[in-house]
Parts: C-alpha cells; sequence; structure tokens
C-alpha cells in the first residue's frame, strides 16, 4: 500500500486510502473501515457475497449490550426501495435483495440479544439449591438483565440518496 506523509506544524500524519491496496487484494472484503458499496454504509456487511459481514454486525452487538447498551439497531439505515438512488454498479440489488438485507439485519440483531440474554441469565443463575421455590423466583426476577430492544433501522427519503440531504433538507 502506498503512504502519503504530511507535515503540519510539528506533527506527522501517515494515511493509507482504501485505492491504495495492492491489486492482489480486490477480493478482500475485510479492509476496516471500507465499504464495497458506501453508499449502503454499513448495511453493505449485509450483503450475501459479504459472508464475515453477519458476523461483524453480531460482534459489535454483542460489545455494544456487554458495555450496557439495552438497544441495538437492525443495521439497514441504507436499505431502502427506491430504486433510482441504489449504487450505480450495484447490479446485484433488488428488491428481493433488500428484503434479505433486511431479514439479515433483523435476525443477526435478535440472535446477538437473545444470546447476550441467554449468557446474562446463564451467569446469573448460581443458585446452589438451598432456597425454597419463591424466594429462587424473587432472586432470579431480581437478577434477569434488563430487556433489550432491537429497532428497525430506516433512514429518511434524504438518506437513501446517500448525498447529506438529510442533514441539508436538499432532497434535489
Amino acid at each position: 500500500a502506498s503512504e502519503e506523509a504530511s507535515t503540519t506544524g510539528n506533527k506527522d500524519t501517515t494515511t493509507t486510502t482504501a485505492s491504495d491496496k495492492n491489486d492482489d487484494d480486490d477480493d478482500d472484503n475485510s479492509v476496516p473501515g471500507v465499504f464495497e458499496y458506501p453508499e449502503l454504509w454499513s448495511s453493505s456487511l449485509l450483503l450475501p457475497h459479504n459472508p464475515n459481514g453477519p458476523d461483524v454486525i453480531y460482534q459489535g452487538h454483542k460489545d455494544w449490550l456487554r458495555a450496557g447498551s439495552h438497544c441495538i439497531s437492525t443495521v439497514t439505515y441504507q436499505c431502502h426501495y427506491h430504486t433510482p438512488t441504489w449504487p450505480p454498479k450495484a447490479s446485484l440489488l433488488s428488491t428481493e435483495t433488500m428484503h434479505q438485507l433486511w431479514q439479515r439485519g433483523l435476525g443477526v440483531a435478535c440472535r446477538a440479544r437473545d444470546d447476550y440474554q441467554r449468557e446474562c441469565h446463564g451467569n446469573n443463575n448460581n443458585n446452589n439449591g438451598t432456597k425454597n421455590a419463591s424466594q429462587q423466583q424473587e432472586q432470579q426476577q431480581q437478577q434477569a438483565p434488563p430487556p433489550v430492544f432491537v429497532v428497525a433501522s430506516s433512514g429518511c427519503f434524504g438518506a437513501a440518496l446517500a448525498n447529506g440531504a438529510e442533514y441539508t433538507g436538499d432532497y434535489g
């Protein structure tokens, strides 16, 4: 990869861009911070030909939950059905693909939520058997993990344009 160095005052900075990848890396979609279809943002991790993408999202959800979050999203903000605003080179996109992206996003979030709650419940289920049923039930209720909400992430029309229109109101 090529690197550009610049000097600003006393600070030296080095940056590497996605276009600096070796030609041998063209099939590698795992470059951190680079999405194959930037117009889809993180939703591109849900594309069927990106087999590791859902795992990245899943791990992110679990990290957020372990850090104390009670809400995770479907990572579908840019999944929309307005075909004129789909990325020009995205011939793989179709209405059916959008359905699949929504289903995958929801599935990953629900799986992360369910696994996290099982993990919490298992950690809180340290009962030595000396308590009666009423005491056990009360202890489980007190130690139950808080509910985790899965929310559908759906961007506004301006977000579908992928040009910042949702912030400016310039819908062209």
